[in-house]
């Protein structure tokens, strides 16, 4: 597996860097301007590049490595359906973790571009008071159970979209069960915010104000993180099992 990790980094070392690199630029182009004009446009598209086009680009390039004219070579490979999805994985939570490092030195340069002081001690105090700290840890379990849930649908779109039910239709394929699993994923949240009666949590928003809300938010958060992180092992596994199936009968 940390071979086919290598030779992912290997053949796409280039558009990871220029992902942080775009994120630099466009910071730096929108940083200096203080009008309008090309610049400005030319940073918006670098920052898009960034944290849009060039992850989208590495997950295409991804799928043709699998499921394109290499694939009967990747699939033959001689490793386990879970050492290949393994492998894929951990390279697609890369890129996404790199978008939001060049996410963060975009707003973080801007920040610091304009020039805006900030009374860190007073954030601090706030962020740590007991609503704030519930607030801050249903933030990051939300976050972080969304980057193993986001990772584990793309591997279950890609392979077992191009399994012989669906391979008739090409691409289309994954797209048909990426939609598919966007709808149930909204119709779970939507149960489970019904259940919990978080609407007001969401609507309003007063979660620093509000240790009730504050509460409420953290709760549905453990759950549909747990959730998530359920829903992400029964993707993968079945992602594993989809590898090993075509393998089996290739």
């Amino acid at each position: 597996m940390s071979k086919l990790v290598r030779y992912y980094f290997k053949r796409d070392k280039w558009i990871l860097l220029a992902m942080v690199g775009c994120a630099l630029l466009s910071a730096l182009l929108l940083w200096t301007v203080d009008s309008g004009g090309m610049l400005v446009l030319f940073g918006v598209v670098a920052f898009l590049f960034s944290t849009v086009i060039a992850p989208f680009w590495l997950a295409i390039r991804d799928y043709k490595r699998m499921y394109g004219a290499y694939g009967s070579f990747f699939a033959a490979l001689p490793l386990t359906g879970k050492e290949v999805i393994g492998g894929r994985a951990l390279w697609f939570l890369f890129v996404q973790l790199l978008a939001f490092f060049a996410t963060v030195i975009f707003f973080g340069l801007i920040f610091l571009g304009t020039g805006v002081e900030v009374n860190f001690q007073e954030l601090l105090s706030e962020v740590m008071t007991p609503i704030g700290r519930e607030c801050l840890l249903g933030a990051l379990l939300l976050m972080l159970t969304g980057l193993f849930f986001t990772t584990a649908m793309w591997v279950f779109v890609t392979s077992v979209g191009s399994e012989k039910p669906l391979r008739r239709f090409g691409i289309g394929g994954p797209i048909l069960l990426y939609v598919g699993a966007q709808v149930a994923l909204n119709v779970v949240f939507k149960v489970v915010g019904d259940a919990m009666g978080s609407q007001v949590a969401f609507v309003d928003g007063h979660f620093m104000g509000d240790k009730a809300i504050a509460g409420l938010f953290l709760r549905m958060t453990i759950v549909l993180g747990g959730l998530m992180l359920i829903a992400s092992v029964v993707m993968f596994l079945r992602s594993a099992v989809s590898h090993d199936k075509k393998l089996s009968i290739s």
